[in-house]
C-alpha cells in the first residue's frame, strides 16, 4: 500500500527544487541554503540517487529562483556525497557569493565564487568556514570516506590509511584570503588528550566554528577495530592556536548547533541518558532540555536566526515517517510541525535522504530534503501565518 507523503503539516508546503527527473537536494542542515533576501535557494543536482557516488560521478551545483522555480547552474564537481553535497553554501558576508568544494588537477580545494561576475578564488579544501568568511577548517575528507562514505570524498586513497594517528594530519586552519594553511591540532595530540593508545585510529568527522570564530568544536571518532567493532565519539573544543579541551570522552555525541560563542546545543549521552543538552564550553556545565522532545532519538538541531527556536528532524519511526520539531526556547515547549514519509534502511545509510531542515534568513520558513515523491526533491514549509513564530 502506497504511503501518504505527509500526514501532518503546520503552515504551507511547496516543492522548491526544479521540475526535473534528476535528483535534487541541498545537503547538511548547518549550511546556508537561502540567500540574504530569501529569494534564492541553493540546489545540488545528481543523475542518480540510489548508491554512493564514485570518482567518475559529477554533481551539478546551482541556484533556484524561488519566485519562478528557474535553475541556474553555478558549476560542477566530483568532490561530493549525498549527506553534505559539496559543502555548497552562501557566503555570509559577501553578496552573490558561494563556497563549494572541488577536486581539480589532483587536489581538493574550496572555491569562493561570485555567481554574478564569475570570479573564483581557490583555497585548501574546507569542512567549515567562519561566518565572516575569513577562516576555514580543513580536514582529511579521504579519511572520513574510509570511516563513513556518506560524508567523505573518494577520488584518492588516504595517504595515511595505515597510520592510526598520523603526525602530519588532523585539523588545519586556513586563511581564506591568502590560502595559507597551518596544522594546529594533530592526531597524536588528540589521542594524548583523550587518553588513547597509539594504535587506536582516529578521524575528525565533524567540525564547526563558534559564531565569532574564536574557537571551534570537533567530533573526534574512533575507527572500529578488530577488538572493538563499535566506534565512539570525543567532543573537543579548541581555540585557533590549537589549545584543546576535552568536553566528553568515548561516548555518543551526534548533531549540534552553537547557541552563542560559549554554548553548544546537541544530542548526546550524558550521565547515561540520551537527550539534547546545552553545554557551557567554558565552565563545562551541562543542562538537559526541559521537555521530552528528543529523549531516546536523535535530531538534526538548528537555531532560528533570532535564537528563539530550535528546529529539529527526528529519526524515522517504524512506519517510515519522520517528524520535524519546533522547540520554543522561551516557553520551553515543543510542537511537531511536520510529519512526512521518509524511506530509510541500514542498507541505504551512506546515501539516505535525511530532512536536514534549514531556516531561511528571516526565520519564517524552512526547507528540507526528501524522497517522499519517488526522487530527491527540496520542499519548503512556510510558518509565517501559523502564529507559531512570534
Amino acid at each position: 500500500m502506497e504511503k501518504e507523503p505527509v500526514t501532518h503539516i503546520d503552515g504551507t508546503l511547496r516543492i522548491i527544487s526544479p521540475k526535473t527527473e534528476k535528483s535534487c537536494f541541498f545537503g547538511y542542515y548547518d549550511l546556508k541554503a537561502y540567500d540574504d533576501t530569501d529569494s534564492f535557494h541553493l540546489c545540488n543536482m545528481a543523475e542518480f540517487e540510489d548508491r554512493v557516488p564514485t570518482s567518475a560521478d559529477i554533481l551539478t551545483l546551482g541556484v533556484v529562483d524561488l519566485a519562478n522555480g528557474n535553475f541556474e547552474k553555478i558549476d560542477e564537481t566530483c568532490a561530493w556525497n549525498f549527506q553534505q553535497g559539496a559543502m555548497l553554501q552562501w557566503h555570509r558576508s559577501k553578496k552573490d557569493t558561494v563556497f563549494y568544494n572541488v577536486y581539480e588537477n589532483g587536489e581538493y580545494m574550496t572555491v569562493e565564487k561570485n555567481i554574478k561576475t564569475g570570479h573564483r578564488h581557490y583555497t585548501p579544501v574546507c569542512a567549515n568556514i567562519s561566518r565572516d568568511g575569513k577562516w576555514g577548517l580543513s580536514v582529511n575528507f579521504l579519511r572520513i570516506y574510509d570511516f563513513r562514505k556518506g560524508y567523505g570524498y573518494c577520488n584518492e586513497k588516504d595517504p595515511y590509511f595505515d597510520i592510526a594517528q598520523p603526525e602530519n594530519d588532523g585539523v588545519f586552519l586556513v586563511d581564506m584570503e591568502t590560502g595559507d594553511k597551518k596544522l594546529i591540532c594533530t592526531y597524536p595530540e588528540m589521542a594524548h588528550l583523550i587518553g588513547l593508545t597509539s594504535d587506536r585510529k582516529l578521524v575528525v568527522n565533524h567540525i564547526t566554528f563558534n559564531p565569532s570564530a574564536t574557537k571551534f568544536m570537533m567530533l573526534v571518532r574512533t575507527f572500529p577495530s578488530e577488538n572493538d567493532k563499535t566506534w565512539a565519539t570525543n567532543l573537543i573544543i579548541s581555540d585557533l592556536s590549537g589549545n584543546m579541551k576535552l568536553m566528553s570522552r568515548m561516548t555518543m555525541y551526534s548533531h549540534y548547533d552553537w547557541q552563542d560563542d560559549d554554548t553548544l546545543f546537541g544530542y548526546c549521552t550524558y550521565n547515561g541518558v540520551d537527550d539534547c543538552y546545552w553545554l557551557n564550553t567554558e565552565k563545562g556545565i551541562w543542562k538537559e532540555i526541559p521537555d521530552d522532545m528528543t529523549k531516546g532519538f536523535d535530531i538534526h538541531c538548528l537555531y532560528s536566526p533570532d535564537k528563539n527556536y530550535i528546529l529539529g528532524d527526528g529519526c524515522p519511526n517504524g512506519q517510515g515517517y519522520r517528524n520535524v520539531y519546533l522547540y520554543d526556547c522561551r516557553k520551553e515547549k515543543y510542537r511537531i510541525v511536520l510529519t512526512a514519509h521518509c524511506p530509510h534502511s541500514l542498507a541505504t545509510v551512506e546515501f539516505r535522504s535525511d530532512f536536514h531542515n534549514r531556516w531561511n534568513t528571516k526565520g519564517t520558513r524552512f526547507s528540507y530534503d526528501t524522497i517522499q515523491n519517488g526522487r530527491r526533491q527540496i520542499l519548503e514549509v512556510d510558518l509565517s501565518e501559523t502564529g507559531l513564530i512570534y
